[in-house]
């Protein structure tokens, strides 16, 4: 959004003590800025943005019931994959030595969306799971006709698009997988409105994380009906982009945007 006083903008947004941001800074293809806003009592949402010689990385990870966030010069669209790959199976490794130890059952249901950004040279690369959205903003037409358009680059997985239930409805040979309650379309009636996350071991039936052992799953996260086989993935999807000059932004936001 253009602002006459950026500066001015800036100070008057960082009062609000439920925000922040950091301004304009540049990197090899341009320049990027951060904000975020705390909706919920304890905020869950984390993003970061490295930046490094011909290169900029940029991590969004939108936090369901919990923290996650807490817990390389040949590029390929292979990258973005086995970084996601890392922070799942780092998580799910993490949360199942918690509960071992500690004995919380929440860690079990706790999960994250993640969408990550590598733009190396003139090349985006992006990989997401969950519903964060990332939208790039061009320039279209010629001379007195351009116009800005605006992409929706990656897809996203919330239960809530047609798409996604049809998806899991095939991949399980349930047409029931998804319910509608309490506003939103959900998964076995749990709290869970994506059909892919970081995380939710119980749901992935990742072990000790299952019904035939002692675990107690937390109220109202319980799948009622049996299932033998993990109901969400981590699996991210991958896309890629040449950057062209008449490519102006790009906005990544957390679930909700």
């Amino acid at each position: 959004m253009y602002h006459p006083y950026p500066a001015l903008y800036q100070a008057n947004f960082d009062v609000d003590p439920l925000a922040w941001s950091i301004p304009l800074d540049k990197h090899h293809c341009g320049q990027f800025s951060m904000a975020a806003v705390q909706s919920n009592v304890n905020m869950e949402d984390h993003s970061e943005v490295k930046v490094g010689n011909g290169a900029l990385f940029v991590g969004v990870y939108d936090g369901y019931k919990g923290h996650v966030q807490e817990n390389d010069n040949n590029m390929s669209l292979d990258i973005p994959r086995k970084v996601v790959s890392e922070i799942e199976t780092g998580f799910i490794e993490f949360a199942r030595r918690h509960y071992v130890q500690l004995g919380q059952p929440k860690i079990g249901i706790v999960s994250s969306g993640c969408l990550i950004c590598i733009i190396e040279r003139r090349t985006l690369y992006l990989a997401n799971v969950g519903d964060s959205r990332a939208i790039l903003g061009s320039k279209m037409g010629i001379g007195p006709f351009k116009r800005l358009c605006v992409k929706q680059m990656a897809r996203d997985h919330s239960c809530n698009n047609q798409n996604i239930r049809d998806e899991l409805a095939v991949l399980h040979d349930d047409n029931w997988i998804c319910n509608y309650n309490d506003g939103a379309w959900r998964v076995r009636n749990t709290s869970s409105e994506t059909s892919r996350c970081i995380g939710n071991a119980y749901m992935k039936k990742a072990p000790p994380f299952t019904t035939w052992t002692s675990y107690k799953v937390p109220w109202r996260e319980d799948v009622l009906s049996t299932f033998t086989r993990p109901l969400l993935s981590a699996e991210p999807e991958i896309y890629s982009r040449v950057l062209k000059d008449t490519d102006r932004f790009i906005i990544f936001g957390s679930g909700g945007f």
